[in-house]
C-alpha cells in the first residue's frame, strides 16, 4: 500500500473488510506518513474491529501517534475517545496524564473507565485521589478500572486508601481494603485490623484477605477471633485462612 490516495479510499471504503485489511496494513508498516489519516478514520470509523485495528495501528506507530490522540480525547464521539485512551495506555508516553484525568469526568462511564485503567497502566501517582474518589461511583465496571488502576500505581495509593477504610458507603470500604490487600504494607495492618469491625460482611472479609498478605501476631490473632464474628460467610473465610497461617 505505497500509494496515500489507495489507503485514504480504503479507508472509506464501505466495504468494513476493505477497511479492516488498510488499517492492519498500514499498523504492519507503521506508516508515519498515513498518521492523520489513520486518527481521522478512527473518528469516524463505525465498525468496533475496525476502530480495533485503526487503534493497533496507532499504537505500532508510537510516540509520533500520541499528540493527535490526546486531541481525539476531546472528540465528540465516545467510542473515540474510549479508543484514544486505549491506545494512549498501550503507548504509554506520560504526556496523555492530563488528558486522561481530565476524562475521569467524562460523561460516558466507558471512556471514564479506559482513562482510570489507562492512568493506572501509567502509574500515574497524580492522579490517585480523583482514582479514590472514582471508588464512589455508581457504575460497578468504573469502580473496578479504579481499584485495578490504584493496585497498579502501589503503595504511593495506600494512605488515601486507608482514609477510604472509613468511607460511609460500604462499595468504598470494601474496594479500599480489597486494594490494599494487594499492597501488604505492615503499616497498613493497624486501620485494617480497625475494620474488622466493619458494620459490613462484605468489608469485613475483603478486610481479612488484605490482611492475610500481612505478616505479624497481631494479625494472625485478629483473623483467629474472626473465626467467632457473627456472619458465617466470614467465621467460614476466617477459619479458611486460619489453617494456612
Amino acid at each position: 500500500m505505497e500509494n496515500s490516495q489507495a489507503w485514504r479510499e480504503d479507508l472509506r471504503h464501505l466495504d468494513k473488510n476493505v477497511r479492516l485489511r488498510a488499517a492492519m496494513a498500514l499498523g504492519h508498516h507503521c506508516r508515519l506518513d498515513a498518521l492523520p489519516d489513520i486518527v481521522e478514520a478512527l473518528r469516524v470509523e463505525s465498525d468496533f474491529f475496525v476502530r480495533e485495528a485503526l487503534t493497533w495501528a496507532l499504537v505500532r506507530i508510537g510516540e509520533p501517534a500520541v499528540e493527535p490522540l490526546i486531541a481525539a480525547m476531546r472528540d465528540g464521539d465516545a467510542g473515540v475517545r474510549h479508543h484514544a485512551a486505549h491506545a494512549l495506555s498501550k503507548i504509554g508516553d506520560p504526556r496523555a496524564i492530563p488528558a486522561l484525568m481530565t476524562a475521569l469526568h467524562d460523561p460516558a462511564d466507558l471512556v471514564v473507565a479506559k482513562a482510570a485503567y489507562a492512568l493506572g497502566h501509567l502509574g500515574a501517582v497524580e492522579a490517585i485521589s480523583p482514582l479514590v474518589r472514582l471508588l464512589e461511583h455508581p457504575v460497578p465496571e468504573v469502580q473496578s478500572a479504579a481499584v485495578t488502576a490504584l493496585e497498579r500505581i502501589g503503595p504511593a495509593a495506600a494512605s488515601q486508601l486507608v482514609v477510604g477504610l472509613t468511607h460511609e458507603l460500604d462499595q468504598v470500604r470494601e474496594h479500599a481494603a480489597n486494594a490494599l490487600g494487594t499492597f501488604a504494607e505492615r503499616d497498613t495492618a493497624p486501620a485494617l485490623l480497625r475494620a474488622l469491625q466493619d458494620r459490613s460482611w462484605r468489608v469485613r472479609v475483603a478486610v481479612i484477605v488484605a490482611l492475610n498478605h500481612i505478616a505479624g501476631d497481631d494479625v494472625t490473632g485478629a483473623i483467629a477471633r474472626a473465626c467467632e464474628d457473627d456472619d458465617s460467610r466470614v467465621r467460614t473465610l476466617a477459619v479458611k485462612l486460619s489453617k494456612r497461617r
